[in-house]
């Protein structure tokens, strides 16, 4: 019986293969105080994959700078960009975090589990990452 276990899991296991290549780089993540007291998130998205990309979707985390949550609500955002990015393109985005600030802004603002939730390619085919568990992310400040 143990015999036919091990065959049958060898045989299962050869037959699947997994593509654990990451479709795209987060880079040059900061949140930025603009002239006028404007705050943004902006980060540098790249498109690794060999495909055009329609849309994706984004997650992070807010912290005080002592690790907590400044918010009266979940310090949990998310956000879609409609913009495309072309395969192999590298392109610049901004999150406008100004609307948060009555909730319970701080000054020292910091970003952690920074990783794109959904991608959606121009072929109509769909990649996701919910909890942000497949790719591995940059280290932020």
């Amino acid at each position: 019986m143990k015999l036919h276990l091990i065959l049958f899991l060898l045989v299962f296991t050869s037959c699947v293969s997994a593509d654990f290549t990451c479709p795209y780089v987060l880079s040059d993540s900061e949140i930025v105080l603009e002239e006028g007291g404007k705050r943004k998130l902006t980060f540098s998205f790249s498109n690794c994959n060999g495909e055009d990309i329609d849309s994706f979707s984004i997650s992070f985390d807010l912290y005080d700078s002592d690790g907590n949550n400044p918010f009266l609500f979940s310090n949990r955002f998310s956000c879609t960009f409609l913009e495309g990015v072309l395969s192999q393109e590298k392109k610049v985005f901004d999150v406008d975090l100004t609307p948060y600030e009555s909730a319970g802004f701080m000054d020292c603002l910091r970003l952690d589990s920074f990783f794109v939730r959904e991608i959606r390619y121009s072929n109509g085919r769909i990649w996701k990452d919910p909890y942000g568990m497949y790719c591995s992310m940059e280290e932020f400040e």
